[in-house]
């Protein structure tokens, strides 16, 4: 008897979440030997028809009416697997519950949301502890995060995987050489702070004057989004925004690209460096834990809060070029989407 487990799949459409889910789900398909039903609940029933049934709802993930809405869509047997804070409240009894919390950010970094978003996250999270649904999460860091505010909650580390993008190879890419600054446009990924940091050594001519810096995210459809970005450095000639580029034209970004630059405030993982290393690049980024997690003594680090230092880090990444490509090489195997599918795999095994 296949094990059936029903996915809330509304976010493929986005940045990480959507990643996380897009990339598992053809992992799994890959396996029918592990014995899974799959029901999906999408946006549009012709994206994942090959995987299982789906079913169709506009609502938004984060709608009070999809609290409503959930007991009449999501079947009363199935395991129910949430990829993202925001579970079903009203499911009645199941198998098991397996919520997926990648950060705790709303909790870290209250300035970035509002008083009703922190009290909503809080809520959904002390819930899931209370029932003790099983929290899978992508680092170390977001375990010891997670435990922190909930020290009873049942929390699994399962990282995310990588794979070498596509490449577009239609078109002109940037003439010039360029730093690649990827990620959407919400406040912590702190992008306007490497974009002053990028001014800053060409204005002391730590850098050539003819590189420039190209910043490819999503921007459209944020909550949070920093819409001070395009109207305070949107007609600067030396920076290029490229707002929510396909895979094959990120892929072509990456491997054009001098070096990334990954300025985040705060991650609960960090895909952008590992894409970078497939392309083997050098990068830059801010110290924080789950990029220690990921990359190691194999990129440059800077001060997240001293503009002065990633200027500096920059400029030395650039007069260097210095890869670990054998490093990277290592790096890369430990994160991988048949790894990590494999490890949800275990986890639902055991609770179903």
């Amino acid at each position: 008897m296949n094990k059936e487990i029903f996915l809330d799949a509304r976010l493929s459409a986005n940045s990480g979440i959507g990643r996380y889910i897009d990339s598992l789900i053809h992992e799994f398909v890959k396996h029918s030997d592990w014995g899974y039903s799959w029901s999906l609940l999408t946006n549009d029933k012709s994206q994942f028809g090959r995987v299982g049934e789906c079913y169709k709802s506009q609502l938004s993930p984060f709608s009070p009416l999809w609290q409503l809405q959930a007991p009449l869509v999501i079947p009363r047997h199935k395991l129910l697997w949430t990829p993202h804070w925001n579970h079903p409240l009203l499911t009645g009894s199941r198998v098991a519950n397996v919520v997926t919390i990648h950060d705790v950010m709303p909790l870290r970094f209250p300035d970035l949301y509002s008083n009703f978003d922190r009290y909503l996250f809080n809520l959904f999270a002390s819930i899931a502890v209370k029932r003790r649904y099983t929290i899978i999460t992508v680092s170390d860091f977001s375990k010891k995060e997670i435990l922190d505010l909930y020290p009873s909650a049942i929390v699994e580390v399962i990282f995310n995987g990588t794979t070498a993008l596509p490449v577009d190879h239609s078109g002109e890419n940037s003439r010039d050489p360029y730093l690649l600054c990827v990620g959407n446009w919400k406040p912590h990924k702190n992008i306007s702070f490497a974009i002053r940091a990028f001014r800053l050594a060409k204005e002391r001519g730590w850098i050539s004057s003819n590189i420039k810096l190209i910043v490819a995210g999503k921007v459209k459809g944020l909550r949070q989004a920093d819409s001070s970005l395009l109207q305070s450095y949107g007609r600067e000639p030396d920076i290029k925004f490229v707002e929510h580029p396909s895979d094959s034209k990120l892929g072509r970004l990456y491997q054009d690209c001098l070096a990334l630059i990954a300025p985040s405030r705060y991650e609960g993982f960090g895909l952008p460096i590992l894409e970078a290393m497939h392309f083997n690049k050098p990068i830059v980024c801010s110290d924080i834990p789950p990029f220690r997690e990921i990359a190691d003594d194999t990129v440059e680090y800077f001060d997240v809060e001293d503009v002065d230092a990633c200027a500096t880090a920059i400029t030395k990444i650039v007069s260097t070029m210095r890869t670990c490509e054998s490093r990277y090489e290592q790096i890369l195997k430990r994160f991988t989407w048949a790894q990590s599918a494999l490890a949800h795999h275990q986890i639902f095994s055991e609770l179903y």
